[in-house]
């Protein structure tokens, strides 16, 4: 018998062990949770590129498989209509024929199991794949495949894999701002299959809708993994034709190796080198002899990273669980990127279910097609055509470096266009044309400097030459000597840093003895013919010596200071860094002093130049013309000091091309030495050739007349005789003659030539003189008597 009391209880533990029962049915695995199985046909057998993609597309789904139980099942799982999901995965193998790849995709659709279907490696095999699958109404996700792949009507075939005509179609846009106008577009033969056959279709009407006109579309039989002589031969033969069409772009539509550089050699040879130049396939790496300068795409870059993914971070934290699961993998980066997009293809697939709530073929490819899902590589959303708009990464190779030109969320570069032509990217070792022609006339000029050189030492006892001071003469060639080997030290293509250092201390030194010579030797003149007393008034060469090293002071510390604190160097000018060629090595200075002491030493030969100006007008009216330099060191001021200011001007401020500015130093400082050095030994050697020495020597207007116009003459055979000036003004002239040491009788004979016994005999017969001017008229007698109180030393 059971009383009410125990019926109660009785009834409560009924109760409470049904809902523990209904519990653990609800938490049971056979019913909370549901497994999604992939279903993959993978080629075993064949050729070996083939094998290794498929396995690749294994790797990719057994890393998402592993990625999802250990991270996103707690960070973000999915659920379909209630029920936890998990992920599996079914593999049939096939030899990689039409009818073993239809049929293993016939199996797998029919498979209650298996709830997607991934494609198999290769553009054909998945195009095999999507003819099964879309007649069954089963949604299909590639990893791999071009564009062309889906453009046949596919509502339910997809792939995660960026197609490379959308990659294309991202770059026109910046050809058309770099003023890209025409196109040559190469590729394989019309016969290929797969991605190498269908890379460029439809880049014709895409290149017209941004107002590129297509000058043709040539096809070559390039595709072999190592191209035979006739491939080679095909190949030379159609780019010969593609640059006779002087394209602004050419687009290599086709896969290149090019193991042994064949094809680098052609194009280096040829001299091929379009305004841009574009592969259009994948960067593997192997096109790297001829890829400076040329733009490519790529899948993903493997240094930046996009934000908003919630599964890898970067490329590296995905190979980091790549290396975790296959430790001992060989697989080159073209692989690695293939498991990559195997992976994100069943992320889509994925994230499709999670937002369509359901496992329906219809739902999950419309909310693929709506998919908007931001990964470190780029975004992953769809045309209406299933085409994925993820357009990768354009880059360039610039002097090494893998420069990425778009998309522009992680561009670190700009576009080089148009490219730089292969003698453009080598820096000049020759000389350039200025230089040349600058040697020539530089050697033009020592050539005459040699002949003024011979002319000084056959004629140095000549009067005239004499009256010039042969040894200023002969300093003068020698600083036009330095000079020219200063712009010689100068020359653009050969500058060192000693070059830079010793070129301004022979222009600067060599200047000075050019025109300090002169200007000296004019001293000279204006302080004997402002003597106007009979007395001789001698100043020897050493005593002219002395003022030529004066006019060197300034220069020689402040040459040094240039040298010492300076801190002169031959530096590289980069024009332009894409182009070596175009740069060059300059003369540079780091110390703000430099150009001051510069500028220092041309003020000082400034103020030189005026110097030799004041004596040249001094002497301008000196009635002995072989003494009279004052017009040739006048119109020598002239040129050089307006010469020089141009070249001051264009040398400071001009941004004139540096060879051409070498170019007008050279002019300017040649002709300007040579006019100097024409206008000083020119009329010496006229008055040699074309006039007697004698008389040349005594002449008054320089015209061969004798000099002593008024009073006897003396004969020729009688050399010691002396004659006796008749006015104030022949007194003058006699009297400097005598004491320059310049005075020679009127016979030029052998038994006289000697200048020394002449001399002497000159002042045997100073008194003569003397007594002479005591009978002249009161001209002479005033002109000594005020005068004498300046001359009362010897």
């Amino acid at each position: 018998a059971v009383g009410p009391r125990s019926r109660n209880m009785q009834h409560k533990y009924i109760l409470l062990l049904s809902w523990c029962i209904i519990l653990s049915l609800y938490m049971h695995p056979s019913q909370a949770q549901r497994t999604l199985t992939f279903g993959l046909s993978v080629t075993t057998a064949g050729n070996p590129i083939i094998n290794e993609g498929a396995n690749n597309i294994r790797q990719g789904v057994e890393i998402f498989m592993k990625l999802y139980e250990e991270r996103l099942r707690t960070e973000r799982p999915l659920t379909i209509q209630g029920q936890n999901v998990s992920f599996a995965l079914k593999v049939l193998p096939d030899n990689g024929t039409v009818a073993n790849v239809t049929a293993n995709y016939n199996l797998l659709v029919n498979d209650s199991t298996v709830s997607f279907l991934l494609a198999p490696f290769g553009t054909a095999a998945t195009g095999w794949a999507a003819a099964v699958t879309e007649r069954a109404n089963k949604v299909l996700m590639s990893s791999t495949s071009s564009s062309a792949t889906f453009n046949r009507n596919l509502r339910r075939a997809f792939s995660a894999y960026p197609p490379i005509s959308s990659r294309i179609s991202s770059l026109l846009p910046l050809a058309r701002v770099a003023r890209m106008t025409t196109a040559a577009i190469v590729r394989a033969p019309r016969t290929t299959s797969g991605i190498a056959g269908e890379v460029c279709n439809g880049l014709e009407t895409e290149l017209e809708d941004v107002g590129i006109r297509t000058v043709g579309t040539y096809f070559v039989d390039y595709t072999a993994a190592t191209p035979t002589a006739a491939q080679l031969a095909n190949y030379t033969a159609t780019g010969e034709i593609v640059m006779q069409q002087n394209p602004d772009i050419v687009f290599s539509c086709f896969f290149i190796s090019d193991p042994t550089n064949q094809m680098a050699n052609l194009w280096k040879t040829k001299s091929w080198t379009p305004k841009m130049a574009v592969i259009a396939t994948d960067d593997a790496g192997n096109y790297a002899p001829i890829r400076e300068y040329w733009i490519g795409t790529d899948l993903v870059h493997k240094t930046y990273s996009l934000k908003g993914d919630n599964y890898f971070q970067n490329w590296n934290s995905f190979l980091s669980a790549y290396y975790a699961s296959y430790p001992n993998s060989t697989t080159l980066a073209s692989g690695q990127n293939l498991v990559l997009f195997s992976t994100y293809s069943c992320i889509v697939l994925m994230e499709a279910a999670r937002r369509a709530d359901s496992l329906d073929p219809d739902t999950i490819a419309e909310y693929v097609r709506r998919s908007f899902m931001p990964t470190f590589f780029g975004l992953y959303s769809y045309s209406s055509e299933n085409v994925l708009l993820m357009s990768g990464h354009i880059f360039q190779y610039v002097n090494g470096t893998r420069v990425t030109i778009g998309p522009l969320s992680i561009q670190d570069g700009d576009l080089v266009a148009p490219m730089p032509t292969w003698p453009e990217r080598e820096m000049r070792t020759g000389l350039w044309g200025v230089e040349i022609a600058s040697i020539v006339v530089i050697a033009i000029a020592i050539t005459a400097l040699f002949i003024c050189a011979i002319f000084l030492v056959v004629y140095r006892a000549h009067p005239n030459i004499v009256a010039g001071s042969p040894v200023f003469l002969a300093a003068m060639l020698f600083g036009s000597l330095l000079i020219y080997v200063g712009l010689l030290l100068s020359l653009p293509s050969r500058l060192t840093t000693v070059t830079c250092i010793l070129k301004p201390w022979f222009i600067a030194i060599g200047s000075t003895l050019l025109f300090g010579a002169i200007f000296a030797k004019t001293w000279r003149i204006y302080s004997l013919w402002r003597n106007h007393t009979v007395k001789v008034f001698r100043i020897s060469d050493l005593m002219v010596a002395g003022i030529l090293v004066l006019f060197l002071v300034p220069d020689i510390p402040l040459l040094i200071a240039y040298t010492v604190i300076g801190n002169v160097s031959a530096s590289l000018v980069v024009v332009d860094p894409y182009r070596p060629s175009k740069n060059y090595v300059d003369c540079r200075s780091n110390a703000t002093a430099a150009p001051a002491l510069i500028w220092s030493l041309f003020g000082w030969h400034m103020i030189l130049f005026a110097i030799g100006a004041v004596f040249a007008w001094r002497v301008r009216r000196i009635p002995l013309k072989i003494y009279d330099e004052s017009k040739a060191i006048a119109f020598s001021i002239y040129n050089v000091g307006f010469f020089g200011v141009i070249l001051a001007v264009l040398l400071s401020v001009a941004t004139t091309d540096h060879l051409v500015l070498y170019g007008i130093l050279v002019f300017l400082a040649t002709v300007g030495t040579l006019i100097t050095v024409a206008l000083i030994f020119g009329t010496k050697l006229n008055f040699v050739l074309s006039h007697d020495g004698s008389r040349a020597s005594t002449s008054g207007a320089g015209s061969g007349t004798a000099a002593t116009s008024g009073g006897p003459q003396t004969s020729k055979s009688s050399p010691s005789a002396i004659p006796i000036p008749s006015g104030p003004s022949e007194l003058q002239t006699l009297s400097m003659q005598v004491s320059q040491g310049s005075y020679q009788s009127a016979d030029t004979s052998p038994s006289t030539a000697d200048l020394r016994q002449e001399l002497k005999r000159a002042h045997a017969t100073i008194k003569q003189l003397r007594e002479r001017v005591k009978e002249l008229e009161g001209g002479v007698e005033s002109s000594s008597s005020s005068s004498s109180s300046s001359s009362s030393s010897d």
